[in-house]
């Protein structure tokens, strides 16, 4: 607000109230609309308590400094020296979604992001968005990067970046995490796009092969029932077919939607894709319904370096003796019009189950 030595003109018709201006005495004061001092103002902001920056200190009570720690040491009695917090989440390429999602890693132990649509600028670099992070993405400075794994600083030292895989849709990096090693990987699949996205069959192959556990975070656009969705899509029959394919499976469970938008559509399109040995190590995982500064919500979740033996039902479309398959049905057509629920259609796959074994 600029002062002027003299009582503020009022213009006639603009609805706003004169201002006056106070006697200068050494320091530049101004009185307007908040009726008080400008520099008192101001002085009063500074003394507030601001929200979370991107230069906020992460750090952890169980390291004696502060609310993030990446350290195992002293954990161990705790039980969480195995713990990986993992977040997933679609940016939309804004800048204060980082500002936010740096606020909600508070308190996480091992932070690990998985971001698809990044903000970056216009050279195309994510500019540095905490000191104690490292952020792993394409170089390819011709294109934006719609994919990032972000990491805290201790456990950079033991990362390292697969980039024979990566592109600006697609970033994976290899952990070593107490005495095995994980591949975290963010991928984004463009609705524009076939699926699936470059190099995504390569580095699951990759991970197939030498029997490591790979875990996917990925804004896939597919939409199907199989993962809680309400309706299918094309693109999700695909991606059931590719996920099949593979030997993948997704970790996603219950209804609550991934994608939330101001028109009020909601849907399940951001998957935790892992392979069998990946999926043992998933724990915790749930939608968080947060303030994300997106119009995706954050998906959480826990990897344990011990195998949780955890059951799980696997529907494997390559052993299936389609030849079988085909001559129940024709033997036996399925009542469609009874299917009205899952648990109808749970019920119905158990039959057939029955039948065909």
């Amino acid at each position: 607000m600029k002062c002027y030595p003299g009582p503020y003109p009022r213009r006639y018709g603009s609805g706003r109230p004169p201002v006056t201006a106070r006697p200068q005495t050494g320091r530049k004061t101004c009185r307007g609309l908040g009726g008080g001092p400008l520099d008192s103002f101001l002085r009063r902001t500074k003394k507030t308590p601001q929200p979370s920056t991107p230069n906020q200190t992460l750090t952890s009570p169980q390291c004696g400094v502060g609310p993030l720690c990446t350290s195992n040491r002293g954990a161990a009695s705790k039980g969480k020296q195995n713990l990986l917090s993992v977040t997933q989440i679609n940016l939309k390429k804004k800048k204060n979604a980082w500002d936010t999602l740096i606020a909600f890693n508070k308190n996480k132990i091992n932070p690990i992001i998985l971001a698809t649509e990044p903000y970056s600028n216009s050279n195309n670099i994510i500019p540095k968005i905490n000191p104690h992070l490292k952020t792993y993405y394409s170089t390819d400075r011709s294109n934006k990067p719609r994919a990032a794994v972000v990491v805290h600083k201790d456990l950079d030292n033991h990362c390292r970046e697969l980039t024979q895989f990566t592109t600006p849709d697609l970033i994976a990096v290899l952990l070593k995490h107490e005495d095995k090693e994980i591949i975290f990987v963010s991928s984004y699949m463009d609705i524009t796009h076939n699926i699936p996205p470059t190099n995504f069959i390569p580095l699951v192959n990759y991970a197939n092969n030498n029997k490591l556990p790979i875990i996917i975070g990925s804004d896939t656009n597919a939409q199907h029932t199989l993962w809680g969705n309400k309706t299918c899509n094309n693109r999700g029959e695909s991606l059931v077919d590719l996920l099949s394919s593979l030997g993948l499976n997704w970790v996603n469970k219950g209804t609550t939607p991934t994608f939330l938008n101001s028109r009020g559509h909601e849907s399940i399109i951001d998957l935790t894709i892992t392979n069998n040995v990946g999926n043992d190590q998933v724990e915790n995982w749930k939608v968080d319904l947060s303030y994300s500064n997106s119009d995706h919500h954050y998906i959480t979740f826990n990897i344990t370096s011990k195998r949780l033996n955890k059951p799980r039902q696997v529907r494997l479309t390559k052993n299936t003796d389609w030849e079988v398959f085909d001559t129940f049905l024709t033997n036996n057509p399925t009542p469609i019009h009874d299917i009205n629920s899952n648990k109808d259609l749970d019920t119905a796959a158990t039959k057939l189950n029955e039948h065909t074994s």
